[in-house]
């Protein structure tokens, strides 16, 4: 399980991540969020900061992971924030397309905007 910063912000939760990749992990992190662990405040809304997580999941995990956002975090809106070397929107694209209200990027403005716009 990923060791987890939580910081409550002006219309989100912030959560900054640290640890190994893993699916194992990831899927944690999600269920943590699920059973209010890190606090639900302003709607259930999280922005994940994933920049200091070590190396990264293989595309067929990063599929397995949306289709496990969306039957899980149907309720929440998360935007992440990932390092430019490690991101892309397999995640995203999964969840998305079965309903999640998720995004990503390695833009870190992107994110909040999109956090603070949903």
């Amino acid at each position: 399980m990923f060791d987890v910063l939580v910081e409550k912000r002006a219309g989100y939760t912030e959560l900054v991540c640290r640890g190994p990749a893993s699916l194992k992990s990831f899927k944690e992190l999600f269920d943590e969020i699920v059973k209010g662990t890190y606090g639900h405040g302003d709607g259930k809304k999280y922005l994940i900061d994933l920049r200091q997580i070590e190396g990264t999941i293989p595309t067929v995990d990063r599929y397995e992971l949306g289709e496990y956002m969306a039957e899980k975090i149907s309720d929440c809106e998360i935007s992440s924030i990932s390092k430019k070397e490690t991101y892309n929107k397999v995640g995203e694209n999964v969840a998305v397309n079965r309903g999640a209200k998720v995004f990503s990027t390695d833009d870190e403005n992107q994110a909040r905007e999109w956090i603070l716009a949903h």
